[in-house]
């Protein structure tokens, strides 16, 4: 009989492990996302900033510049400078750092001139799911020396 019952423990305690990690794989899966091109990342984002007050990652299926982030991307960024966040840069790894600010907007020059363009954000449902995030944008120097972006975080300020 005792050995009943410790099967019977054993087995209701292994449930509760996988109930309780189904959700937290859930949470962790909805902070990270890939970049396509397409409305409906505007509403995963959306939706996974508004869930989580954690980070959210946004990574790239295809090598993207700095100097040309896509639009859809550059108004989520905006977005963040919009509402009052920091936007800053993360150099490539073992590569030196500027002293000074300057010298990283040097280097994505498209990227802030593009982004200073937008203008008014009109998505009120976007400004509000940035509202109190910075972005973070990570640089990586490839094999062949080209800078491109390897990913954007969105972190509570």
């Amino acid at each position: 009989m005792s050995a009943l019952k410790c099967a019977i423990i054993s087995c209701v305690v292994g449930l509760t492990q996988v109930v309780t990690v189904k959700p937290l794989l859930a949470q962790s899966e909805a902070s990270s996302i890939r970049f396509i091109d397409l409305s409906k990342f505007d509403s995963e984002m959306e939706r996974a900033l508004n869930a989580s007050k954690e980070t959210v990652t946004v990574t790239f299926y295809e090598k993207t510049s700095p100097n040309n982030m896509p639009p859809r991307l550059q108004k989520w960024v905006s977005s963040v400078e919009k509402s009052g966040g920091r936007v800053e840069v993360e150099p490539p790894p073992d590569e030196p750092r500027a002293r000074n600010p300057a010298m990283l907007i040097g280097l994505l020059g498209g990227l802030w001139s593009t982004i200073k363009a937008w203008g008014e954000i009109k998505e009120k449902s976007m400004l509000e799911a940035v509202n109190t995030r910075n972005v973070q944008i990570y640089l990586e120097r490839t094999g062949n020396g080209e800078i491109i972006v390897s990913k954007l975080t969105f972190s509570s300020k």
